[in-house]
């Protein structure tokens, strides 16, 4: 029932941050895409991203937690207020107009922009996303596979040209193949529910 419940995924921006942070701004993205993968939707989710100061021993220019905090309350009185069944559709109903995806400029302004992956977006260019090596290595963006099912190498597959001796290290290197992200992970099943009653 992840289509049910309101999300606000807000962070501050800690991809170019000394000594490097996991914490990278594609995980919200990542989120999304499990959720749209799940449901088919991602109405339910916001994502909010703002400034961290460099040095972590100050604080940031904008503190997203109280925002983020009074959008979700409201958000969640109109839907509490509203006696109709919970479903899908009563979420995105009583979404507040300001949960919308939005970041926050080094100096504090606010800019409405749907987050995505695409570098060539404002909000992207504010604060670019930062891939780990399984996404470069062709993952899904929903990072949902944990050991990759494997394939042959195709040299063809690549983007340049392989001389002999590259193809003999890189057959050696991968011996028994390469991933091949098309499939589900090794052992995938589909779970039968969750084991959280309320």
């Amino acid at each position: 029932n992840l289509d049910r419940v309101p999300m606000l995924n807000y962070r501050g921006y800690t991809d170019t941050t000394t000594p490097g942070d996991i914490h990278d701004r594609h995980r919200d993205l990542t989120i999304r895409a499990r959720l749209e993968k799940a449901t088919g939707s991602y109405a339910n989710q916001i994502i909010w991203v703002a400034d961290r100061a460099q040095d972590r021993a100050k604080p940031p220019v904008v503190d997203l937690a109280p925002p983020a905090l009074d959008v979700i309350t409201r958000w969640l009185d109109a839907m509490a207020a509203d006696p109709t069944p919970l479903t899908p559709a009563k979420v995105v109903k009583h979404k507040p107009a300001d949960a919308v995806d939005a970041y926050w400029t080094p100096d504090g302004k606010r800019v409405n922009e749907v987050a995505s992956w695409d570098p060539a977006t404002s909000w992207n260019k504010t604060y670019p996303i930062h891939l780990e090596p399984r996404l470069i290595a062709g993952a899904p963006i929903t990072n949902d596979v944990m050991k990759c099912q494997l394939k042959p190498v195709d040299f063809s597959a690549y983007q340049v040209t392989f001389s002999k001796a590259q193809q003999a290290r890189m057959k050696k290197v991968f011996p028994d193949g390469v991933c091949d992200w098309s499939k589900p992970s090794v052992g995938y099943s589909l779970i039968k529910g969750t084991y959280q009653r309320y």
